[in-house]
């Protein structure tokens, strides 16, 4: 290029084309809009993953206690010692193999960890995890409480409400006796409900419809008891569930998950 094209031909430089203030302003004003457009999507599909890979291990859970209760003498669905128990120990190792890990314990959208401390079980004396003894009472954050199974077992039904049932169950070679049915295969097929709430009383249960293994209910500001709120796995939008069966699903939170619940647990329960 000569010099006089350089110039213009007229002897001046001719000025390199630049953003003005106003048209920069422009381009970061429709990144910001894209961006507000693109990350809640983003979010969602992430979301919507951690769901997909939780409701994957509850179905390994879930294939784990079948198995269990292939092996045990009443059929029991799990190892619990009573409704309120959250130990999950008795599916690992022996079930759900350590070549598939502990991480199977732990919902993607926490930040749950198990450590490999062992312990003597408190109550049946067997060497276990400390760890998968308890549920961990948070899902993010920095404190202790993120220590434990993201997961709850529910190994008994009609334990709370008006309509209680007092029975006895086998616990590692001992009898037990306290509220509540224990679930295993005889106790679960065709069971019939005792709570009035939803009219339910009289009706049928199937196995498909008993709850076994359910996301964390987690204490914290705003939680509600066995109802999925902001403090949960998946917060407040809903839950996946483990069924007796085997199979896992997800139910969105609003009455049609009271009343799975109250069909499932039969506790008399009508409201969130």
């Amino acid at each position: 290029m000569s010099a006089a094209a350089a110039f213009g031909g007229t002897g001046h430089w001719r000025a390199r084309a630049a953003f003005t203030l106003i048209e920069l302003l422009v381009v970061i004003a429709i990144i910001a809009i894209l961006a507000g457009l693109l990350l809640p999507a983003l979010a969602r599909a992430k979301a919507k993953g951690q769901r997909i890979a939780c409701l994957g291990n509850l179905r390994q859970m879930g294939l784990g206690a079948l198995m269990y209760a292939q092996d045990d003498s009443h059929n029991y669905l799990s190892g619990t010692y009573s409704d309120g128990d959250d130990d999950l120990t008795w599916l690992y190792p022996d079930y759900i193999p350590s070549s598939v890990g502990r991480s199977v314990f732990v919902c993607p959208a926490t930040q749950n960890y198990i450590a490999t401390n062992q312990m003597r079980h408190p109550l049946n004396g067997r060497t276990v995890l400390r760890d998968m003894l308890r549920q961990a009472n948070k899902r993010t954050g920095s404190s202790n409480d993120l220590v434990g199974v993201s997961y709850e077992i529910y190994g008994f039904m009609n334990a709370l409400g008006a309509s209680v049932t007092e029975s006895t169950h086998w616990y590692f070679g001992r009898q037990v006796t306290g509220p509540g049915i224990k679930k295993g295969e005889r106790t679960v097929n065709n069971y019939v409900h005792k709570s009035s709430a939803f009219g339910l009383k009289g009706q049928t249960v199937s196995a498909c419809q008993i709850w076994l293994i359910m996301d964390g209910d987690r204490d914290g500001p705003g939680a509600m008891n066995n109802y999925p709120d902001k403090n949960d796995n998946h917060g407040a939008e809903g839950g996946n569930l483990l069924m007796c069966d085997g199979h896992a699903e997800w139910i969105k939170g609003g009455m049609n998950y009271v009343f799975c619940y109250e069909r499932a647990q039969d506790e008399n329960r009508s409201s969130p």
